[in-house]
């Protein structure tokens, strides 16, 4: 998970966090396996989150640059926000 100011600049990122009160499912570790960011924002205006794999986390989230080359496993899939 990684949030975005207007300008495609990340403010934030996570991979694995839990979120206050959320406890660990089976075999994920203290962390969990999802995504959490704890993030006020300050200003009014656009902002942005991106969702991928942990993998594909380094995209440009304005251009698509660094789309892992064209191998479907990482970039698509199904995700809850």
């Amino acid at each position: 998970l990684r949030i975005f100011d207007s300008q495609g600049r990340e403010l934030a990122a996570n991979n694995d966090r839990l979120a206050p009160g959320e406890t660990p499912g089976p075999n994920s570790g203290n962390d969990g396996f999802d995504s959490f960011i704890p993030l006020q924002f300050l200003t009014s205006g656009t902002y942005y989150a991106g969702v991928s794999n942990w993998q594909h986390r380094s995209y440009n989230p304005v251009t698509g640059d660094n789309a892992l080359m064209s191998d479907p496993n990482w970039l698509t899939g199904a995700y809850s926000l």
